[in-house]
């Protein structure tokens, strides 16, 4: 499983538009009622797609990632987002 994910995960964010865009991180925060005083983590964040999309919500996100190649993309993203602290290469 990891050797795929390694593989595909510069294509991730192109792969993810198959299955679901923005309009699932609009439903993630009505579902979870998330504000601006909510502490997230996103487990598996994977390239940070949904973490960037709740970081202007909430207080401060903590995206995990195991390892691997979607990291650089995910410090991209954090970077853009003052709340989202990335967490890697916790295996």
């Amino acid at each position: 499983m990891q050797r795929f994910f390694e593989r595909v995960a510069t294509d991730s964010d192109t792969m993810r538009l198959t299955y679901y865009d923005e309009r699932v991180i609009e439903k993630m925060a009505e579902i979870s009622g998330v504000g601006e005083e909510s502490e997230v983590a996103d487990v598996s964040t994977g390239t940070g797609f949904i973490a960037a999309g709740i970081a202007p919500r909430v207080k401060r996100i903590v995206g995990l990632l195991r390892r691997g190649r979607a990291v650089r993309r995910l410090q991209l993203r954090a970077a853009r987002h003052a709340v989202m602290h990335p967490l890697h290469d916790l295996g």
